[in-house]
């Protein structure tokens, strides 16, 4: 990934700062802005500048977005990822599709994992679990090569 348009309106060079022209702020793009994307530096247990790109966040319910955001910072923190995304279409990460997984991550080599957490509606034997499944086997499908975790099933009580 080399330019970004979290946006749509601006494309942004990923390794520069960039100007906030909603606010008038300049804000370190490694800090990431208002844009809800973050170019991670120095992380202790991975070494010096892990460089993750993380694109998006969580969704839903508090609890929803909490156990995605949870992952992707686990992600973006192990530098082992060039980029993590959160809620975005599978084309964005330069996979087949335009589902939107709550998580896509790019490792360093090349790789790619997927996962999709279920919201209280999409319980276990709920038919928007059923839904979810069938949302799965189609990115599988499509993106033979990428990693598919199980759906990480609800935890069934609300936080928040």
């Amino acid at each position: 990934v080399r330019r970004i348009d979290i946006s749509g309106t601006l494309d942004y060079e990923c390794d520069e700062e960039s100007e906030d022209l909603a606010s008038g702020n300049r804000n370190d793009w490694a800090k990431g802005g208002n844009s809800n994307s973050t170019k991670t530096g120095t992380n202790s247990s991975s070494g010096p500048g892990t460089n993750c790109l993380r694109i998006g966040s969580g969704h839903g319910s508090p609890t929803h977005s909490a156990r995605i955001n949870s992952t992707m910072d686990s992600l973006v923190n192990s530098g082992n990822c060039k980029a993590v995304y959160g809620n975005r279409a599978l084309s964005t990460a330069g996979l087949n599709g335009s589902q939107r997984p709550d998580i896509i991550a790019i490792y360093n080599d090349g790789t790619c994992e997927i996962w999709e957490f279920a919201s209280k509606s999409q319980a276990t034997g709920t038919p928007g679990y059923r839904a979810l499944g069938a949302k799965m086997q189609a990115i599988r499908l499509a993106n033979p090569t990428a990693r598919m975790n199980d759906i990480i099933p609800w935890e069934g009580v609300e936080r928040g």
